[in-house]
């Protein structure tokens, strides 16, 4: 039985595995709700009685093993896969064009992206507010997100400066919920996806957006680096002048943007779903599957 949720169940008379996607409750306590007690004592019911803990990054793995003292041998990385119809992965530049225009109003390959919940890891304040300190006129900044988990500050922030024209002609948009084809469409269109994320258990926006071939700049956080590469523009996620100047680099620089545009899918191809289940089934065969 293969567990893939936290929940401190096992299943009699066969071999139980679990995963275990992040210990951010722990390492960073104040960027995640929840029941952080509740939470531990879960993960160490089943670090005791199960058989196998799999995880999404080494980050995590070397987690697991320190915050929990368990042996080395009990926890196995496998990472995650990301998936994208042929279909839309792609799709012509010129559709893609199409629909960020005639959809939301965006310029192909001139905006810069966020998207994932507002919440205090995500660190969407302060890039905020390193995008209204960097040198990209005329690039506005998308924000893909609702109302999320304990972020008053980022929220009211985004609501004193989103729709506004803002010095240097810059501009702060938020757009809601959407499909999965239009969000790829505006990962595909933009000048590059902006994550820089306090802490991940993998950072799937990052490996997604390579994966479609945009720019991505994010953290140094340990699993994000991981993921990323050298495919990615990476910067310490407190440093709000450094995150600036990334940002302005991006807008800048062609040939940074389209260095990083070649090698995000030669990266985010690790991270594709034929490989990961070759990883699993490899897996599997140690328990005799």
């Amino acid at each position: 039985m293969h567990w893939t949720h936290l929940i401190p169940i096992k299943l009699k008379n066969s071999i139980n595995i679990y995963t275990i996607h992040d210990l951010v409750p722990f390492t960073h306590p104040n960027t995640v709700g929840g029941n952080h007690l509740l939470n531990w004592n879960i993960i160490a019911d089943i670090l005791k009685n199960g058989d196998h803990i799999l995880t999404v990054s080494e980050a995590s793995r070397r987690d697991i093993i320190r915050l929990f003292n368990v042996p080395e041998s009990q926890v196995t990385n496998l990472y995650q896969a990301v998936d994208f119809e042929e279909a839309l992965k792609n799709r012509p530049a010129h559709l893609i064009e199409r629909d960020v225009n005639g959809l939301f109003g965006l310029e192909y390959g001139h905006y810069f992206l966020f998207y994932g919940a507002i919440e205090p890891k995500k660190n969407v304040k302060r890039l905020i507010e390193a995008y209204m300190a960097a040198d990209c006129p005329d690039y506005p900044l998308v924000i893909v997100s609702s109302r999320s988990w304990s972020a008053e500050e980022d929220h009211a922030l985004l609501e004193r400066l989103k729709g506004r024209e803002l010095p240097g002609k810059k501009k702060i948009i938020q757009l809601d919920y959407m499909s999965r084809s239009q969000l790829v469409s505006v990962v595909k269109g933009a000048r590059a996806l902006v994550f820089p994320s306090i802490a991940e258990g993998f950072g799937l926006p990052v490996a997604e957006a390579m994966c479609l071939g945009t720019a991505v700049i994010s953290s140094t956080h340990p699993a994000i680096q991981e993921i990323a590469g050298d495919a990615a523009l990476l910067v310490d996620p407190y440093n709000v002048d450094a995150l600036s100047e990334a940002i302005s680099a991006m807008a800048e620089d062609d040939n940074l943007v389209k260095t990083l545009q070649q090698r995000g899918p030669v990266q985010a191809e690790k991270f594709s779903m034929e490989n990961y289940k070759k990883r699993l089934k490899d897996f599997y065969k140690k328990f005799g599957f």
